[in-house]
């Protein structure tokens, strides 16, 4: 039932003044929904495997969301947001992503050990389960 699926984790990205860009969440059972916004505004649902879960879970687990702070990057008037909810062991972790700092290059976030790379390599991953690319990515 509904009452037993429980969300994993869930991103909700704006870009600014409220417009609403895309929400994807994933339960524990391995449910994904992904909803964009205008032109199609109808969600659309699969499931992981359980190997993908289980992969998606560790993957989570090995940026450690739970030390990053409630704030990565530059929160500019009109930039993107993106809020982040995460339940992992029982633990509930928020964070908001916002517009990277200048200086910052895309290209070392893939790599860096630092928690504002952490941060937007968790929302990536998520993104990437949307399979659309039409999804404005996390660094934007």
């Amino acid at each position: 039932g509904e009452a037993s699926t429980h969300t994993l984790i869930r991103i909700n990205a704006e870009r600014g003044w409220g417009s609403f860009g895309w929400e994807i969440s994933v339960s524990t059972k391995g449910q994904v929904r992904i909803y964009r916004a205008l032109p199609d505004a109808k969600p659309k649902t699969y499931s992981l495997s359980k190997q993908e879960l289980r992969q998606l879970v560790s993957d989570l687990k090995d940026e450690r969301p739970w030390e990053l702070p409630s704030q990565l990057g530059t929160s500019v008037v009109d930039g993107p947001s993106r809020k982040v909810d995460i339940v992992l062991d029982d633990r509930r972790i928020h964070f908001g992503l916002y517009s990277l700092p200048s200086g910052v290059s895309i290209s070392s976030l893939g790599r860096e050990s630092g928690v504002l790379a952490r941060g937007f390599r968790v929302c990536e991953r998520v993104r990437s389960l949307a399979r659309d690319e039409r999804l404005q990515p996390c660094t934007e």
